[in-house]
């Protein structure tokens, strides 16, 4: 992958597959996401959408920042700009930064999405036990359930 942003990608998205015992092909039913995408995102060689990421994480029962970035071990701990991982959606023109460390409890998850005006993103619901909430500083935001 060209985005160095996205480079934890690859390895993540192989490490939880993994680690839920799914074969490509196992994944691709659980997110509806063809088995040729995800082997060509584990390899490093195709940067999915946010749609893509979104249906992978449900699949998998994680949040984009588990998905796209690392854990850190639970303590104070302060996460530069640089550290952060950022997902840019050159189809919608979604970003979206990993604020908040990522722990493996999943315990909390603090992301900024920015989207531009007149521009929108679908992404499959959340798993049970997910709960999102949504802060707009700007312009408007319509959630369809």
């Amino acid at each position: 992958m060209s985005d160095p942003t996205l480079a934890n990608l690859p390895d993540n998205l192989r490490r939880l597959r993994k680690e839920r015992n799914l074969t490509l092909d196992e994944l691709s039913v659980c997110c509806g996401v063809s088995r040729a995408m995800i082997s060509k995102i584990e390899r490093g060689v195709s940067v999915p959408t946010a749609t893509v990421l979104g249906k992978l994480a449900a699949g998998l029962e994680i949040g984009l920042s588990r998905l796209l970035g690392g854990q850190f071990p639970r303590h104070s701990l302060l996460v530069t700009p640089g550290e952060q991982p950022v997902f840019s959606d050159p189809e919608s023109g979604l970003t979206r930064r990993s604020l908040s460390p990522l722990f493996p409890d999943r315990s909390v998850d603090f992301a900024l999405n920015t989207l531009p005006a007149g521009r929108s993103v679908s992404f499959p619901a959340h798993h049970d036990g997910v709960e999102e909430y949504l802060y707009v500083s700007r312009g408007e935001l319509r959630v369809v359930a």
